[in-house]
């Protein structure tokens, strides 16, 4: 057998993104472990601790004990937002004591969204909780992290799918998505509200769809539709469910597993719509500017513009 790069793509989602420890449960189970990790929001979460060594149910465990977010002591009193991102870092800095993407056992790459520049950023190297709270800073309940000079929101505001990192660098690339959308009858959009939720659920998952096609194996949980962003009361059941999702759909992941692991069929990384460009090391010190057909990037640390 050939060793072959593996990795994962998890989504945003809020507590949605609990399926994606159930799923890296049954694939660990069938023996298949990815090295390399892009996430958004609740997806970089999951992946920075799977990314730091924690197995699956230690991860569960983490969000378990963690569930309460809506904490009065971190209410906002400088910045837009109704709870101060930035002060959920405790949470975090007893997992990661040494601060710094460098010591992860696995590549991780962190969506975040440039509020201030317009534009998607992906985090990869330096510190590494600021960018893990920017990218989970879902607006306006949590306010915006600065980071060198900039304020960032949820990755999955313009990338809540963020594969095209490692669409060069893996031989076989699972996605995990988490916020599908069902449809709605006009009883179900009876007020303004409820119509600006359904518009921003649309524009989410019609930029995620566009990309659907590029991994090897899509795993779309579809009834998860029925569990809101916060609705912590139900972590344990959101894994399970994306724990049996994945584990229905083994057979057909590990016969095409096993076939690229044998030389078959491969992505055509080459080919598909999407490059990256290394951001200015002068503006930029530790992450990527994203390029790809339909999504905002930097041409320089000046103009940003749409491919």
């Amino acid at each position: 057998m050939n060793f072959i790069n593996v990795g994962i793509t998890l989504s945003g989602g809020g507590v949605r993104g609990m399926a994606h420890i159930g799923a890296l449960q049954a694939l660990e189970e069938a023996g298949i472990e990815p090295q390399l990790i892009s996430g958004a929001s609740a997806g970089a979460l999951v992946g920075a601790l799977y990314a730091h060594g924690l197995k699956p149910r230690e991860i569960l465990d983490f969000f378990r004990d963690n569930a309460n977010i809506f904490r009065w002591q971190h209410f906002s009193r400088s910045k837009p937002g109704l709870l101060d991102a930035e002060l959920y870092r405790e949470m975090f800095e007893g997992v990661f004591p040494e601060d710094d993407f460098s010591v992860l056992k696995k590549r991780l790459y962190i969506s975040a969204t440039d509020i201030e520049n317009a534009r998607c950023v992906l985090f990869s190297e330096g510190e590494l909780i600021k960018p893990l709270l920017a990218s989970a800073a879902f607006p306006p309940i949590f306010t915006p992290v600065e980071i060198q000079g900039h304020w960032y929101v949820d990755g999955g505001v313009m990338n809540n799918f963020p594969v095209e990192p490692l669409l060069r660098q893996c031989d076989f690339l699972i996605g995990s998505y988490v916020s599908p959308v069902k449809v709605m009858s006009r009883e179900d959009i009876s007020n303004s509200l409820r119509l600006l939720h359904r518009v921003n659920d649309l524009v989410l998952i019609s930029a995620s769809a566009a990309k659907f096609s590029w991994v090897d194996e899509l795993l779309l949980m579809e009834s998860l539709y029925r569990y809101s962003t916060f609705e912590t009361s139900k972590i344990e059941e959101i894994y399970d469910i994306g724990y049996n999702f994945t584990i229905d759909r083994l057979e057909h992941i590990l016969k095409h597993y096993e076939e690229v692991k044998r030389g078959g069929l491969r992505r055509q990384a080459d080919s598909l719509p999407c490059h990256l460009v290394r951001a200015p090391r002068r503006a930029h010190g530790h992450f990527d500017g994203l390029s790809a057909n339909g999504t905002q990037h930097a041409e320089d640390e000046r103009e940003v513009r749409t491919s």
